[in-house]
């Protein structure tokens, strides 16, 4: 994380205009670009503080692309380290990477912590609700994903291993997702399964984020804990760290590794 000096980005902005390499208008779009981000962050920048206040840019892509070009001249003229905060990531990359985050989330920047993430779940006595947000916390699923399983996209191995097929999911692609392993998860969730009727599982993803608020998290924050935690088994196992990478992606169904790269980012 690193603190915007708003005073030293307008002096390399200035800067920048006496060597022609930036017009005067620009220069002012760029210095009320960080000083937005600024506010909205407290005066620290990073990828994580940036999601929630980013993503709502998306509606408007000149302004969106204004923001990017902003923080990469903060990046290079006040950081002195051009991928610092963006990673270095194409235009394409960082708008597909926003496009995947809920408007109006703080789950990258909410700063909750895996163990209090997993210790309200346990807390909560709906039992369909603990499940849906277990199984997300396990499965790293989208909260739409959730909301659209029937039983019948869920399979229980015998080994303990449950195993979510998603036949639609962003973009219309379908994938296999190991749930990550949790006996408690296996047994309750099978029960809850056999005893269903047909149809989804769960609620709808707009009351499943509503409630995950109510409960002091962003339901986007079990996807990114999965991402980590998953990241951290597949090295454990022998996996080198491009190899685990590439499986998070997988399993996330991420469009590209340079998404997964930020879900990982600490």
């Amino acid at each position: 994380m690193w603190y915007i000096d708003i005073e030293v980005y307008d002096m390399a902005l200035k800067e920048l205009v006496s060597k022609k390499k930036i017009t005067k208008d620009t220069a002012v779009k760029y210095l009320s670009c960080i000083n937005q981000i600024s506010k909205h962050t407290d005066g620290k920048i990073d990828i994580n503080t940036l999601n929630a206040f980013l993503v709502d840019k998306l509606k408007d892509e000149r302004q969106f692309s204004q923001y990017v070009s902003a923080i990469r001249k903060y990046e290079t003229y006040v950081l002195k380290q051009s991928e610092s905060i963006l990673f270095g990531q194409s235009y394409i990359n960082l708008v597909n990477h926003f496009k995947e985050i809920p408007r109006n989330t703080r789950a990258a920047g909410s700063g909750i912590t895996d163990e209090t993430v997993a210790r309200k779940i346990n807390a909560i006595r709906n039992e369909k609700l603990k499940l849906a947000f277990r199984l997300q916390h396990k499965s790293g699923l989208r909260v739409k994903e959730i909301s659209d399983l029937s039983k019948e996209d869920i399979s229980f191995d015998d080994n303990g291993q449950i195993t979510i097929h998603i036949r639609s999911g962003k973009g219309r692609k379908s994938r296999d997702v190991h749930v990550r392993e949790d006996p408690y998860l296996y047994e309750r969730l099978k029960d809850f399964a056999e005893k269903s009727d047909d149809g989804r599982l769960f609620y709808s993803r707009s009351y499943l984020k509503q409630k995950a608020a109510e409960y002091g998290f962003e339901s986007h924050d079990l996807r990114r804990h999965n991402a980590r935690n998953r990241f951290k088994d597949e090295v454990s196992d022998g996996q080198t760290q491009r190899q685990a990478k590439k499986t998070v992606q997988k399993e996330l169904g991420h469009e590209t590794v340079s998404t997964t790269e930020i879900y990982l980012k600490e």
